[in-house]
């Protein structure tokens, strides 16, 4: 069976009619997460999902503000949002998703604020399933993810993902979640 494929949620309905004017992205992501070893983490050097975050905003038209603060000054609402969920398909798949503590975007001319953290991690209403071998302990259990999540099957084609670390517990199939 193929893996999901993501799209990008469609704004909510509020936020049409919005202003050509400065938004802004932020993030939070656990640094373990990404740093650990399977099954607790994605046994990838932190700078990995930061230069991919970074990547994508940059596309974007964002530029950086803070340390996890980017700021488009002349952008629409529509293309804010669509960035910032187009951050979810940095690789590998579900790693945004399965390590993300924050996740916000702001209109700058209002300091109006809307959270999607919750929305935007695996098992949230924009991320209802995983789309390909995300560490089994980032998977929060029980989910009930579309279609449910489980080990990869013995027979199934695997390969360890994209910037995580060669290791033993890297290679093995069992510590993940697909």
């Amino acid at each position: 069976m193929a893996a999901p494929q993501f799209i990008a949620p469609v704004p909510p309905m509020g936020l049409f009619g919005f202003p050509v004017t400065a938004y802004c992205i932020s993030y939070d992501i656990y640094t373990l997460a990404n740093e650990l070893d399977l099954p607790q983490g994605w046994n990838s050097p932190r700078a990995n999902i930061y230069r991919q975050l970074k990547r994508f905003l940059l596309l974007g038209g964002f530029t950086r503000n803070q340390y996890s603060v980017w700021v488009n000054q002349n952008t629409t609402v529509a293309a804010a949002w669509h960035t910032m969920w187009s951050l979810e398909l940095s690789l590998p798949p579900n790693k945004l998703s399965s390590t993300v503590k924050g996740l916000q975007l702001s209109r700058m001319d209002q300091f109006a604020l809307m959270d999607v953290t919750a929305d935007a991690q695996i098992g949230g209403a924009h991320i209802p399933n995983i789309r390909g071998p995300v560490p089994r302990d980032l998977v929060p259990q029980p989910l009930a993810l579309q279609p449910p999540a489980g080990p990869i099957p013995p027979n199934a084609a695997f390969a360890r993902p994209v910037h995580s670390r060669p290791s033993p517990a890297a290679n093995d199939r069992n510590n993940y979640y697909q």
